[in-house]
């Protein structure tokens, strides 16, 4: 369909930015940006929320919204616009006016949705950005920083794979379905990574890169799954109410904020497990900061009601 071309053409973009900024992907390099100590990348971060949320306003104040109420084929047929009209209104009535702005119930769970799994697999690839080549004794996989490229080399092939098949793999579950999929399967992530830690201590560094490049693709992988299938449930949400720009303007600046907090979150656990004396970055707080918010992000998803059209 014209909306799934859309996406990937739009995440193969996303593909390109791994290789001009490594760094967001596990690969550390040393930051040609100024920063504050124990807050990296905070500047750059501010000025990119900065410059969102300066877009929304811009686009909400002088943007005309492309969506309407009725589409185009249901002319012909009279009995479907009267029933695409009854739909408009009970839609209209379980939208919920937040400043001014009048936003369906659907759009709100999947925006919040959205957002916890912003937090947790932008959380776990900020706590695991240095975890490689951290040595055993202080919980990481003691590789060295050239084993991590092949991480990324992989990561490239799996998501031009998944880029290619996602619109076989909608028909066959459906966007919702994927959506959900990215709250369940960060549990068995941190699982994973708690046992690649222990096996780390075996000292085959064919095993534990082979298996971390794994790890690394399939958690991003579920993450591009997450952000085109949270892309189409949002228009589909937005076809009653005609605010996609309103609703993508304010999911920019969800994420733009919670990049922005990333950093603190880091500082916090990674004081707390000095203090304690626990492993970093895998210990039991983490665990279950992170175990909570995906269990509430499921809770939340089984709440939103899907209007594919199951063929």
């Amino acid at each position: 369909s014209l909306a799934i071309t859309k996406f990937k053409a739009y995440n193969y973009g996303h593909v390109a930015s791994v290789f001009s900024v490594p760094h967001l992907y596990g690969v550390s390099f040393d930051p040609l940006i100024p920063s504050i100590a124990g807050l990296p990348h905070l500047i750059p971060s501010l000025i990119a929320s900065g410059i969102i949320f300066a877009a929304f306003i811009l686009s909400y104040r002088y943007l005309d919204e492309t969506l309407t109420y009725k589409k185009s084929n249901l002319d012909e047929y009279t009995n479907a616009e009267k029933s695409t009209s009854q739909a408009i209104t009970l839609e209209k009535s379980n939208q919920v006016g937040k400043f001014e702005l009048k936003l369906p119930k659907n759009s709100l769970l999947l925006l919040t949705g959205s957002s916890l799994l912003t937090l947790i697999y932008g959380g776990y690839s900020r706590i695991t950005q240095d975890w490689p080549t951290l040595e055993l004794s202080k919980g990481g996989l003691n590789l060295k920083s050239y084993h991590t490229l092949v991480t990324t080399l992989l990561f490239f092939i799996t998501e031009l794979a998944i880029l290619k098949k996602y619109p076989y793999i909608y028909k066959k579950i459906g966007a919702l379905k994927l959506f959900k999929t990215g709250f369940s399967a960060a549990g068995a992530l941190f699982i994973f990574s708690l046992i690649l830690t222990l096996l780390a201590k075996t000292g085959s560094t064919f095993i534990v890169l082979s298996l971390y490049a794994i790890l690394f693709s399939i958690e991003r992988g579920i993450n591009t799954l997450t952000e085109i299938s949270f892309d189409l449930l949002l228009t589909e949400s937005a076809e009653a109410s005609g605010n996609l720009g309103t609703l993508y303007g304010i999911s920019s600046t969800l994420s733009g904020a919670i990049s922005l907090i990333l950093p603190y979150i880091f500082v916090i656990f990674s004081d707390l497990s000095i203090e304690n004396s626990l492993p970093f970055p895998f210990n039991y707080s983490i665990t279950w900061f992170l175990a909570i918010l995906s269990l509430t992000g499921y809770w939340l998803s089984s709440k939103i009601k899907s209007t594919e059209n199951q063929n």
